[in-house]
């Protein structure tokens, strides 16, 4: 589809079988820990990387990315805005980490969005070169292009000229 060639599909062998067993068990179970933490009300840096882990396997689960949000607002220094922000850029760095093995994730560009939306001092030039150079990649990519309207928007009520982003 869209000028990749038919890849022949085989059989897999009895150990890739048993791998793929394996792959699912620890997904399941991470899954059940990190929903259990939420269950529990956890909120620490412990739970943030269990919700890390889950979701550098799967991105597509929204109710951990809401979670996240949840463990953010009730960490230490969230009030503070020096440390809201390193928090943040660190945040931003996971989700560029997510952005290189699926870019088409709707949840973590939710997620990108709020913790933008959350900076003390967001970079909005910077995710201007973000999404220009990932919609080179793909540009029909519509996440990439909401995304960019989003920084735009971002854009034009934060600076002084106008005319910023039509350079």
């Amino acid at each position: 589809m869209h000028g990749r060639r038919r890849e022949l599909v085989r059989e897999p062998s009895v150990d890739e079988k048993a791998q793929a067993k394996q792959r699912v068990e620890k997904y399941c179970a991470l899954n059940t820990h990190v929903m259990t933490l939420r269950a529990q009300h956890e909120h620490t840096e412990d739970a943030l990387a269990a919700t890390r882990r889950l979701l550098e396997l799967n991105t597509e689960l929204h109710t951990v990315w809401n979670y996240r949000r949840e463990i953010f607002a009730h960490l230490d220094g969230w009030q503070d805005a020096e440390k809201k922000q390193q928090m943040l850029e660190l945040e931003l760095g996971f989700l560029l980490e997510i952005i290189m093995k699926n870019i088409k994730s709707y949840w973590m560009w939710n997620h990108r969005t709020w913790a933008l939306s959350q900076l003390p001092a967001p970079s909005w030039d910077g995710e201007l070169k973000l999404v220009a150079k990932l919609l080179a990649v793909d540009a029909r990519n519509f996440h990439g292009w909401d995304y960019r309207r989003f920084v735009v928007s971002k854009i034009r009520e934060t600076s002084d000229d106008p005319a910023a982003v039509d350079r």
